[in-house]
């Protein structure tokens, strides 16, 4: 029981120490955020999609999916 807690954090460690590079979560800058900002779906600080992308499709509601991802999905 200590062994696996001890490899399940050193591994949650691993995985932060990692993901602090300086290469994730850069703001862009120089050259790459100038053509960042000519882009055409560049609005507002932020692109922006070119058509509507609802949450869910036409015809769903949450209790639908949740419902067959639960109760159908499990009775395979």
């Amino acid at each position: 029981m200590i062994i696996t807690l001890i490899i399940i954090l050193a591994f949650a460690a691993a995985i932060y120490f990692f993901m602090q590079q300086t290469k994730f979560g850069k703001m862009p800058s120089g050259e790459r955020l100038n053509r960042i900002k000519k882009s055409s779906n560049y609005r507002d600080g932020s692109f922006q999609n070119i058509n509507v992308t609802p949450n869910l499709t036409e015809g769903a509601s949450y209790y639908k999916v949740i419902k067959e991802f639960f109760l159908i999905k499990a009775n395979l």
